[in-house]
């Protein structure tokens, strides 16, 4: 299911005391829910999605029973969502745990060296069973462009995506024929399953219609994939995600020092996006063009 979103009210216009007992009754829903579920100008409006960070910060202090931790985990320098903030399962609870220490080493304590037993800051050394090195992911493109995908004109998906990466509806990529992505680079912002479903839905349609009526190409149509584009981006630049690449967000592919940041995800809306391949499928999928062999 998407997001129960809009909900019809905006932070801005809400007066302090309601806005505090909106936020306190959706606070233990955590996740997505409480960012989209409360008010509809938090990722808009700057004031907005201030009042919302301080309220977050505030109960992430009460839980943190350490001032100093709960200072290291304070978010700063960037709007509430920039970065997806943790708001449930339990994650702040566990820096009260006797066997965790939080080690700051952006600003604090630099990685000096791995060592046979653990890892030296430039305050004291540490050890360890285990390092888990999180390096982090590329979300949205790295299965695609980890694969040697040629378009008909020999050349690689990564590498026309290699400053944006485009597509039409996260299904389509303009000069590769017959090439079907579920929720590739700019499919919207929802959850994921629903959206897994609704892409395949899309697809097989799309191959439906090319069985029974005897084509063997999909050819997806450049200005098709221009017009998506520069919509999605029009949306993004709309929203506080767009401050995304000041703090490395996954969200833009900011965490890539190989990659420029970039759109990457549809915020127009989970249904507003289902809505429109709907209006596809109906209209005989005009974003791309259909042939037959020979």
């Amino acid at each position: 299911m998407a997001f129960d979103s809009p909900v019809g009210r905006n932070l801005s216009d809400t007066p302090p005391d309601e806005v505090e007992k909106i936020l306190e009754e959706h606070w233990p829903r955590g996740s997505f829910r409480f960012v989209f579920e409360t008010f509809d100008d938090l990722v808009v409006n700057a004031e907005s999605n201030r009042v919302v960070g301080e309220f977050i910060i505030r109960k992430m202090k009460e839980k943190v029973k350490d001032p100093e931790v709960a200072e290291i985990l304070t978010p700063k320098g960037y709007p509430f969502f920039a970065k997806r903030p943790p708001l449930d399962h339990g994650y702040f609870e566990t820096f009260n745990r006797d066997n965790v220490k939080l080690v700051d080493i952006n600003e604090r304590e630099p990685i000096v060296e791995i060592t046979e037993t653990g890892i030296r800051t430039t305050k004291g050394h540490y050890e360890f069973d285990i390092i888990v090195l999180a390096t982090g992911f590329q979300a949205y493109t790295g299965a695609q462009e980890a694969l040697p995908i040629r378009g008909q004109q020999g050349t690689l998906l990564k590498d026309k995506w290699e400053e944006v990466s485009s597509s039409i509806m996260g299904v389509f990529v303009a000069g590769f024929p017959n090439l079907f992505m579920i929720t590739g680079p700019q499919a919207p912002f929802a959850n994921l399953p629903t959206s897994i479903e609704q892409n395949i839905m899309y697809i097989v349609d799309c191959i439906k219609k090319m069985g029974s009526e005897g084509y063997d190409r999909c050819e997806p149509k450049q200005d098709a994939e221009d017009a998506w584009t520069a919509h999605t981006a029009e949306i993004h630049a709309m929203t506080l995600m767009a401050q995304g690449d000041k703090v490395h967000s996954w969200m833009m592919g900011a965490n890539l020092k190989d990659k420029t940041p970039r759109v990457l995800i549809y915020f127009g809306g989970a249904n507003a996006y289902y809505d429109k391949m709907r209006e596809s499928v109906e209209a005989g999928f005009p974003e791309v063009e259909f042939k037959r062999a020979g």
